[in-house]
């Protein structure tokens, strides 16, 4: 569906009347103000260690990384003049998943607030503009992105909406990290897997390889595969149907269990689950990608990793 001119003249006003989105110092100010701590690093060991911390005490934890198809979601209320536009960037996130469905306005409703609860939840948030592989300005962000209106309107939503979020103090008991800081865990996953004997892993996506590979490097680990079916074409589906199918695959009690999830904005509401049935919840996304060498992203390309993935973790 097409969206007014009106809404996208609407949103670009918004992004440039609000220039000091785009500088993460400004940022991480207004983050260290009103959440717990804010740690710009991807890399940042800190992430790692209190995910080993939970595992070791069997505590129920989850950290949640919100990109643009996530935020579009979560936002898809929070931003009533622009409604078609809500709605196309909110269809599209849902539309490029491997598990999809037919979207409605009442399901779309039902996913705002099932990922605000993840959010309510999570134990570390990954946010965006927290830090950039390099600078910004607001007039660069808009003439970058083209026409990628999905991309556009959730990246900036997702410093918008979540710096409004912490205003109001919703955030104040959250860690606020990276939206990569995946970067830490891929990093770090030595540290995270010694002293801890026969730990139990799950691995969610649709990737088996990833679990392999972990498997084969980590003998004191036992790790699952869940497979995310692509869903079929032309969808059938009214509702998010997969998420039950997924759940339904995890064990009751899950604590002590490390759950490492790549799927997409679904991820958030499988942590979600996850920490309810005591389990330790990680949205590792590409991450999961990068430990069977495919750099699928095109920051990948960009940062220096001490792992070689070329042919696996090795």
């Amino acid at each position: 569906s097409e969206v007014p001119k009106q809404e996208i003249a609407l949103f670009r006003e918004g992004v440039l009347s609000r220039p000091e989105y785009f500088d993460v110092n400004y940022i991480n100010q207004k983050y260290t103000k009103y959440c717990s701590e804010v740690i710009p690093d991807p890399f940042d060991l800190k992430v790692v260690k209190l995910i080993k911390e939970a595992l070791k005490e069997k505590t129920p934890f989850s950290l949640i990384r919100l990109g643009d198809g996530e935020v579009n979601l979560l936002t898809y209320l929070a931003y009533p003049n622009t409604p078609n536009l809500n709605y196309l960037v909110a269809e599209q996130s849902v539309n490029k998943r491997a598990h999809s469905f037919n979207v409605s306005d009442h399901a779309l409703n039902k996913l705002a607030g099932m990922m605000f609860d993840s959010v309510l939840s999570a134990d570390i948030l990954g946010l965006l503009g927290v830090w950039r592989f390099k600078p910004v300005t607001a007039e660069q962000f808009l003439s970058n992105n083209g026409i990628n209106l999905r991309g556009m309107v959730g990246h900036w939503r997702g410093l918008d909406y979540m710096l409004k979020m912490s205003e109001r103090k919703t955030l104040n008991n959250n860690l606020v990290v990276s939206a990569h800081c995946y970067f830490s865990i891929i990093e770090h996953l030595n540290c995270l897997f010694s002293e801890l004997e026969k730990l139990k892993i799950i691995v969610i996506n649709n990737q088996p390889k990833s679990a392999e590979v972990l498997s084969n490097k980590y003998q004191n680990i036992k790790v699952k595969h869940i497979s995310l079916d692509e869903s079929q074409r032309p969808l059938i589906y009214n509702t998010p149907y997969f998420l039950d199918q997924v759940s339904a695959k995890l064990p009751e009690d899950l604590s002590g269990v490390l759950v490492l999830i790549g799927a997409g904005p679904w991820a958030e509401l499988y942590c979600h689950r996850v920490k309810e049935r005591g389990g330790v919840a990680v949205d590792f996304g590409t991450g999961l990608d990068l430990l069977v060498g495919k750099k699928t992203r095109p920051i990948h390309r960009k940062i220096k990793f001490n792992h070689q993935f070329d042919e696996g973790l090795t």
